[in-house]
Parts: structure tokens; sequence; C-alpha cells
């Protein structure tokens, strides 16, 4: 198979196929794929990676060329939860074991390939968690895989001493029970969609004995002055300092503020698509 057989039969621009040596491919009609001497990327192309290319004996066949190329050409991408997480299983290089399973951001995962450490999110303090910070029981990072579906990790660390709080070497020491009962974590955003389905359940109740109907039945402009009462609530809270009420104050300015989405004809997903885009 030529090299320009390649550019015909796979439809790829010629400008994105191989180079050898520092001829361009149109110019080697006659050479074969057994026959490279060396491969370079196109020089227009510095986003591959020129890892993944294997040496010239390697390339056996027109398919494991073309596939090389798509997987130097792939862009990576990491898929995050709701939270902006992604669960990270650790395991041990040496013995195989699997150690613990920890989220991580994108802050921890940068700090682990940075320090050779390994960092994780902690959900319950709301930041950055450096294991074995305070155990001493540290996991020295050693390679990171990603599955095939880009929203879990595997991370090999060797472990400097017991992976799990509890002093065991790995936080799986308990077998599963054939009837286990469940927990569900109540915690994070979700409880607005929750509570924008009640909005939108209590606007078809009676007004008499729903403040969410009332609120809807007076108009827009009363609900539009609602949510100036409330912001201002919240402001006063925290010019006085007053953390115990502050909570309670964003909470009514939320509430106050879906119903205002609700009246105004537009869906909580654009007001997140909106606040996704200036994350950006």
């Amino acid at each position: 198979m030529v090299f320009k057989s390649i550019i015909d039969i796979s439809g790829i621009p010629a400008e994105r196929i191989l180079f050898v040596g520092d001829t361009q491919l149109d110019d080697v009609h006659g050479a074969k794929t057994a026959n490279m001497s060396a491969v370079w990327i196109n020089r227009h192309e510095e986003s591959m990676d020129k890892s993944l290319i294997p040496p010239d004996s390697q390339i056996k066949s027109l398919t494991q060329l073309l596939n090389t190329l798509d997987r130097s050409r792939r862009t990576m991408f990491l898929k995050l939860d709701a939270r902006g997480l992604i669960p990270a299983i650790v395991q041990d290089p040496s013995t195989g074991q699997i150690l613990t399973m920890a989220y991580m951001n994108p802050d921890s995962l940068k700090l682990t390939l940075e320090e050779r450490q390994v960092w994780f999110y902690s959900r319950s303090r709301e930041n950055l968690w450096h294991k074995g910070e305070t155990s001493g029981n540290f996991l020295e990072f050693q390679q990171a895989f990603v599955d095939c579906d880009g929203d879990a990790l595997l991370i090999k660390a060797k472990p400097s001493g017991p992976a799990c709080h509890t002093g065991n070497e790995s936080c799986f020491f308990q077998p599963l029970e054939s009837d286990p009962s469940y927990q569900f974590e109540e915690k994070g955003p979700s409880i607005l969609d929750e509570l924008y389905a009640v909005i939108q359940d209590r606007k078809r109740q009676n007004s008499e004995t729903s403040y969410t109907a009332r609120l809807v039945e007076s108009g827009i402009s009363r609900i539009a002055q609602k949510v100036i009462e409330e912001a201002g609530e919240v402001s006063l809270a925290a010019a006085t300092q007053d953390n115990d009420s502050i909570p309670m104050e964003i909470a009514d300015l939320l509430y106050h503020l879906l119903v205002l989405i609700s009246e105004s004809d537009i869906k909580p997903e654009q007001v997140w698509e909106e606040l996704r885009r200036r994350r950006a």
C-alpha cells in the first residue's frame, strides 16, 4: 500500500497525514509503510501527541496507521458531575489491591500531577484534601488512567501506610450484605430543582392554602418586589455580620427568585447554562 493510496482511501486531507523525513507525503508516491524511516506529525497539527505514534517498525498496516493518527488527534475530556467532581479509584501498583475511592476536581488532579502525591477534593469539608496530610500515610502518585467513558479515573499510587482512616490497608474491607440498607445524601444544589418542581405544583393549588399560589396570583410586579425585599434582607444580614440569619435570608431570596423564573416563562436550566458560560 503506497502513501498516495492512504489519501485516496482514508479521505483525510493530505495536509493532515504524515511527513516522512522532511518530505511531504504527496512527494513519495512510491514509498511503502513498511519502509518508513521516520514519522513526524504534520507541523500544522501541534495538538497531536507524538508519544502515541509507534516506531515505523511497529506499523504493519494501513488500518493501524489510520487508527494511530486518530488517537494522536483525539482531545481527552474528563466528565465532571454536577458538583465539578470525578471519582478516582486508587490502586497499589505493586499488589494490584484497590486502596480507596474518593473524588477529584481539576485543581486536585493538577496538584497530584505536579507534586506526585495524591490530592482529592473533600465533599464534606468542601475543600482540597492532601491525602496523608493528617495521618502521614501519603499516596505516592505513579500513573493515572481514564476509563472509556471519561467519567472515572484509576490512580496507581504507592501507599506509605494504611490507606483507610480505620487503619486498614484498604477502605474496601467490608463484605457486601445480601440485603443492605440505603442512605440518600441530602446535600448540594439539587434541592433547587426540587424546589422549582414544588413551585410549579403549588401554582395550581388553592391560593387560600398556598403562599406560592397567592404570590403568583398577585402578579409578576409583586413577585419582583418580593425579590428586591429579600435581596435587601440578605444584604442587611451580611452588613451587620448576622451570620446565623444569612443562610435563611438567602434561602428566602432563592425561593422568590425561582417563583420569578417560573412566572417569567424561562427555565432554571437557562440560568444554569448562563452560569456555566460565565465560568468558562
